[in-house]
């Protein structure tokens, strides 16, 4: 197998918050569902490779078909013996009252080709608006909103959709109170 050195800069999926990162846990703010936040902070990214399954979906099933869709990639991860880079993530790729369509995947270290479900795919390089928000997933929305806000107010226009990278593990904790997810959307 080819090596491949990292480039240099972050990618959307190098950084993981933990309890002693200062840019994870402040400043925050209280949200209306009682979750917390990070203010939103504006950084350059470097692409990131990603394997992931691609789907259209409505609002009602939108949790249901990215779990599957997580699953079918970690099991091909597991068979072709390919090591996750960072935490899943879901990435939304058109969101119009027509159509909406997602991919939801892990990162890996190099491109590499998919099969059936599975393709290749990148999250974007470029300047990326970025919040932490801790609490359960009911409150994404919110915190979604938030950043498209804080772009909007810098005059500022998104690229696409969000981003959202589940940095904490819900099999490993039970507690959605202490859910970490990371929020990147594209500016352009």
């Amino acid at each position: 197998m080819e090596s491949r050195r990292r480039s240099k800069g972050t990618r959307l999926c190098d950084h993981q918050p933990t309890q002693h990162d200062t840019r994870a846990i402040h400043p925050t703010f209280m949200t209306t569902n009682g979750s917390t936040q990070t203010d939103v902070t504006f950084v350059e990214v470097t692409a990131q490779p990603t394997l992931v399954v691609q789907f259209n979906f409505d609002q009602r099933e939108i949790g249901e078909l990215m779990g599957a869709a997580l699953e079918t990639v970690h099991d091909y991860l597991k068979t072709a013996q390919i090591q996750a880079a960072g935490p899943p993530f879901t990435r939304y790729l058109v969101w119009t009252d027509d159509q909406k369509r997602a991919e939801s995947g892990f990162p890996v270290e190099w491109a590499v080709e998919g099969g059936d479900l599975v393709v290749a795919s990148a999250l974007p390089s470029g300047r990326v608006a970025r919040l932490v928000h801790t609490g359960p997933y009911s409150g994404l929305m919110e915190a979604k909103n938030q950043v498209l806000d804080a772009i909007r107010n810098r005059g500022l226009t998104p690229d696409g959709g969000p981003i959202e990278i589940y940095v904490t593990n819900p099999y490993e904790e039970t507690d959605d109170t202490k859910y970490q997810t990371e929020i990147i959307w594209p500016i352009e």
